[in-house]
């Protein structure tokens, strides 16, 4: 039980100060406390790509109905997040955010869905399905249609875009848009790059600076955010999306090769050391059963030492 009072308590005010730049010293002070309670930093990113977005699709920004509009909103969500919490494999959240002050003979209505914990299971309005991973987002507004398929990511997202030939499907991320007509495929962005694994079928992924390649399937598109190069390579396409399947299947598999999915599929860093990685051999699959509870099953299989460190790594430093 998470006896941390400031883990719980979602500040609302302080949260809405700090985006609309607010915020008193004081204030500023208080949110910093909260901030650093363990998940809360992602909950506040989470939210303000939220608020971002809603700001960025007004044509009139109203700061008062806006504020009016997310505070009544965010509270929703802090409920939803705490039911949530206690579901191990999976918590999926969604915010229904309206573009404030906008023309009213074309209102804009932007849909965004953010995934707080664990992954997240959307469908689009033309079928495509997308599964997001924690700390993810992913944004479209009314004019989505069969005709015009386009979407905003942040973070990390597989994509089962359904098939039409005769309209693409768009992923903008960052400095970085994927063009498909259906196709599967994995999309991974974070403060350093964009990687977009394929799967299935084939993606067209271009920069602002307008670069372009073509990927095939086992190939991934790495974008360099801090020098602006994009570059086509094989890739481990089935490694880099297994954490959006149903279950993980491992047979005769090592203790390294093991650990590294496990990693992915739990968004935990598991630390081998070189001489363990082919030890041991391993047979099961996983599904919805938390990290500590997989650790155990292959401890009992194979003895070993293993440990949680303060900065949410797990070492595993001897086979008995």
């Amino acid at each position: 039980m998470d006896t941390n009072p400031k883990a719980k308590n979602l500040p609302i005010n302080l949260i809405i100060a700090s985006f609309r730049g607010s915020i008193s010293q004081q204030q500023e002070t208080d949110l910093q406390e909260w901030l650093s309670a363990e998940g809360n930093r992602k909950k506040y990113d989470a939210l303000k790509r939220v608020w971002n977005h809603t700001v960025a699709n007004a044509d009139e920004f109203d700061s008062r109905k806006a504020y009016r509009t997310f505070r009544r909103r965010i509270s929703n969500v802090w409920k939803n997040v705490a039911i949530s919490a206690s579901v191990a494999a999976v918590a999926a959240l969604f915010l229904l955010l309206y573009g404030v002050g906008i023309r009213q003979s074309e209102p804009v209505l932007t849909q965004t869905y953010v995934c707080m914990t664990g992954k997240s299971f959307v469908v689009l309005p033309d079928g495509s399905n997308v599964v997001l991973h924690k700390g993810a987002s992913i944004s479209y507004d009314n004019s989505f249609s069969r005709t015009n398929r386009a979407v905003t990511l942040e973070g990390e997202a597989y994509f089962d875009v359904a098939k039409d030939p005769e309209n693409t499907f768009t992923v903008c991320i960052d400095d970085v848009d994927v063009t498909v007509h259906g196709t599967s495929f994995n999309v991974l962005e974070n403060n350093e790059s964009v990687i977009v694994s394929l799967v299935e079928g084939s993606v067209d992924v271009t920069t602002e600076a307008g670069t372009r390649c073509v990927l095939e399937p086992g190939h991934a598109a790495v974008y360099d955010k801090g020098t602006g190069s994009l570059v086509d390579k094989r890739y481990d396409v089935d490694f880099a999306s297994c954490w959006a399947r149903d279950r993980l299947t491992f047979t005769q598999a090592s203790l390294g090769e093991v650990c590294r999915y496990l990693s992915k599929w739990y968004d935990v860093e598991i630390v081998v050391p070189a001489a363990l990685e082919s030890s041991c051999s391993y047979t099961f699959t996983i599904r919805e059963e938390p990290i500590d509870q997989i650790l155990d099953i292959m401890s009992r299989l194979n003895p070993m030492k293993y440990l949680y460190t303060n900065d949410h790594r797990i070492i595993i430093s001897e086979i008995l």
